[in-house]
């Protein structure tokens, strides 16, 4: 009986099925298939180019907001979360635009 096992074909798909089953896909099979219903999706009205805009857009529109958030809305006089940013900020832009005493000495100079 093993013997007999191991050298009985390996069985395929359709041959495990029973035959009214077997009868139902074959009957089936010659009528064109129809997906499930599914929403009907209007075709997309946009440009390529729309959607490249508009991953632009959120790389500059987001950080921009966000800086202008940090760096420059008004939360009145109050310390709150962005006072040490917007120090930093004063403090470099100070450094940028004022000189060192270095710098004051070499201008009085000429």
């Amino acid at each position: 009986m093993i013997g007999r096992a191991l050298t009985r074909p390996p069985r395929v798909p359709s041959q495990s099925l029973s035959r009214a089953a077997s009868r139902r896909l074959s009957h089936n099979s010659s009528k064109p298939r129809h997906d499930p219903p599914q929403a009907h999706e209007p075709p997309d009205h946009r440009r390529s180019w729309f959607w490249t805009a508009q991953r632009l857009s959120n790389f500059v529109v987001i950080p921009a907001a966000i800086l202008y958030c940090v760096f420059f809305a008004d939360y009145g006089e109050s310390e709150h979360v962005f006072s040490p940013p917007r120090r930093w900020l004063q403090h470099q832009r100070d450094a940028f635009f004022s000189l060192t005493p270095e710098e004051r000495k070499l201008a009085d100079k000429k």
